[in-house]
């Protein structure tokens, strides 16, 4: 479809539309998980919107931009990236289309944590956050929930992160958003490491139900539909592996060498 919508775009000669059907094009193979093959296409498609309509599509190509490169494991690009385009001016736009600088500032404030917890991540987090509508639960409020999650673990603070989660849960359930691929396995990954992170605060013979709850949101990543989430559970389940009563340090490094033969 969006190789005929791309025929469709260039015989019309129209700017916007050739930017939205070479952006579908490029979305496609990003939730097909193939981001290392996606990151030059999205930054072409960002160029290409830039220089010809740069009011057209650019929230979804950032977004989706800034989490390619984190899921090549590129941090630091992410961030850089991420932290250039808040910077930028932006061209006025419609309230409707206003969304991406928070979905930006709560993905790149966890993108940044591994390195260091940016001074400013959990202000930026919150500062956006007023944006948001607290009638309905929206995709934003999912980045909202992960962002603070990630701020949390990397801070030392799993506690925060699971009694996070456990508050929305239900609204999340309720929001029909974990029907959606890509979210289930960005909920499944942060929820199984908080987990992990928990049991391994406590003694071994206490562990047990933490780790069953760590197993579950592995199980659902061993069944994800392309290989990022494959990858994510295989990481879970060496977390499992020396974690457990009887630690396999044959088990862990043959998971981990499972999720990075999904890179």
């Amino acid at each position: 479809m969006v190789s005929q919508a791309e025929v469709l775009a260039r015989r019309s000669s129209d700017a916007p539309t050739i930017g939205l059907a070479r952006m579908c094009k490029a979305m496609v193979r990003y939730f097909a998980g193939e981001f290392d093959a996606v990151a030059n296409e999205l930054a072409a498609v960002e160029q290409y919107l830039l220089t010809h309509c740069p009011q057209r599509g650019l929230g979804a190509s950032h977004h989706a931009l800034v989490r390619v490169l984190s899921r090549c494991g590129s941090r630091a690009g992410c961030a850089s990236w991420a932290n250039a385009l808040i910077a930028t001016p932006q061209t006025p736009i419609a309230p409707a289309t206003a969304t991406w600088p928070p979905n930006l500032r709560t993905y790149q404030s966890s993108s940044g944590s591994s390195a260091a917890i940016p001074s400013g991540a959990a202000r930026d987090i919150e500062v956006c956050w007023i944006l948001g509508r607290r009638d309905l639960y929206h995709v934003q409020h999912f980045f909202h929930l992960y962002a603070r999650c990630e701020q949390a673990l990397y801070g030392g603070r799993p506690d925060q992160a699971r009694a996070a989660i456990e508050a929305e849960r239900d609204r999340l359930a309720g929001s029909a958003l974990l029907k959606i691929s890509g979210i289930r396995i960005e909920h499944a990954w942060i929820s199984g490491r908080v987990a992990l992170a928990m049991a391994e605060r406590l003694p071994v013979q206490e562990r047990a139900p933490l780790l069953r709850q760590a197993r579950r949101h592995a199980r659902v990543l061993a069944r994800a539909e392309h290989q990022t989430g494959v990858a994510m559970g295989a990481l879970l389940e060496a977390g499992l592996c020396s974690l457990q009563a009887s630690p396999s340090r044959a088990a862990t490094v043959v998971a981990l060498e499972t999720g990075r033969g999904y890179r």
